[in-house]
């Protein structure tokens, strides 16, 4: 049974930098759009006990005073964000809370059952290591992860990419989806690489195709179009896009043609895809358009993934707190 997504809930993790607006703006406009829930969350990894000659007292003190400051700039940056956003955020959805920041994030995400994850790019600092944090987000995480690049812009153009796997259906369930709740258009693009064994050496050192690439290329070709046709596109304007190449370079030849890419991870654990057992993560350095990372895996940010838990003995449906 083919299940859609599910936009009830979003959280964002934030940081105090100079993209951090762009982001809180991109996600307070997106769950106005999508009418959801948002939760605001900032892990800040506080030096060790043993790093610093100080009493206990005196190193709860610190700690706290960091928090405090973190907290100010973040608001401030809130509230820039809610009034280009026009998006009239809970007062109390942020929370500052020590650790470090994908281990956070990723515990509030299944805390609050959110539906997306949402970051900011990879912003570097000595307390935010967003590179670090975003790879080791995507590592673990089971539902969507949002990449805010660039400043917040009307989604109007979805594309994504598929390989035909059980990642590609996940991708592209969401896509349609988002699709539908955003008004835009999808493009699914499919990168074929020509299969080694259809070369031969038979003058010189020059490869020379045979007949087996042609047939590849035509069977890829069909495949793409029956996958997208089999889609619920539910009014949602479906183009597809076939080209020779490496998915990575493909996707970033037609980034400047979308507002939003999507793209399903591969790895079957985490870690394997720790270990970049897909091209998710090449991609997501390299591309300048805000991106989706989806999970193959079933979980609550399928429609009926509640459900699913609770008939393969998980836990029973819970109202969203």
């Amino acid at each position: 049974m083919q299940t859609s997504a599910k936009f009830d809930r979003i959280l964002v993790g934030v940081h105090p930098s100079e993209d951090a607006e762009d982001t809180l703006t991109a996600a307070l406009t997106t769950a106005r759009r999508w009418h959801a829930k948002v939760d605001l969350v900032c892990g800040v990894e506080l030096p060790h006990p043993m790093w610093i000659g100080l009493e206990e007292e005196q190193q709860q003190a610190l700690f706290a005073g960091s928090l405090a400051d973190v907290r100010e700039q973040l608001q401030g940056l809130l509230e820039k964000a809610r009034s280009r956003a026009d998006f009239e955020a809970d007062p109390d959805c942020l929370r500052i809370l020590p650790g470090k920041a994908a281990k956070v994030l990723l515990h509030e995400a299944e805390e609050c059952r959110a539906d997306l994850l949402f970051v900011g790019p990879h912003a570097k600092s000595s307390l935010f290591d967003f590179g670090g944090t975003t790879r080791a987000i995507l590592a673990s995480a089971t539902i969507p992860v949002w990449i805010q690049r660039g400043p917040a812009t009307p989604i109007e153009r979805i594309l994504v990419a598929v390989d035909f796997s059980e990642h590609s259906e996940a991708a592209i369930r969401w896509a349609a989806a988002a699709a539908q709740r955003m008004g835009a258009s999808v493009r699914v693009l499919h990168s074929f690489v020509p299969p080694s064994f259809a070369y031969t050496s038979t003058i010189g050192p020059t490869p020379i195709p045979n007949y087996v690439i042609d047939q590849e290329r035509d069977a890829a070709r069909r495949e793409l179009e029956t996958f997208v046709a089999q889609r619920a596109w539910k009014g949602v304007e479906v183009e597809t896009v076939f080209e020779e190449n490496e998915v990575v370079p493909a996707i970033l030849g037609h980034q400047e043609e979308a507002d939003l890419l999507v793209m399903g991870t591969h790895g079957q654990t985490p870690f394997h895809r720790f270990l970049l057992g897909s091209s998710a993560y090449a991609a997501v350095k390299r591309v300048t358009r805000p991106m989706v990372v989806v999970p193959g895996e079933p979980a609550t940010w399928l429609e009926d993934g509640r459900a699913r838990e609770a008939a393969i003995g998980g836990e029973p449906e819970v109202a969203p707190a």
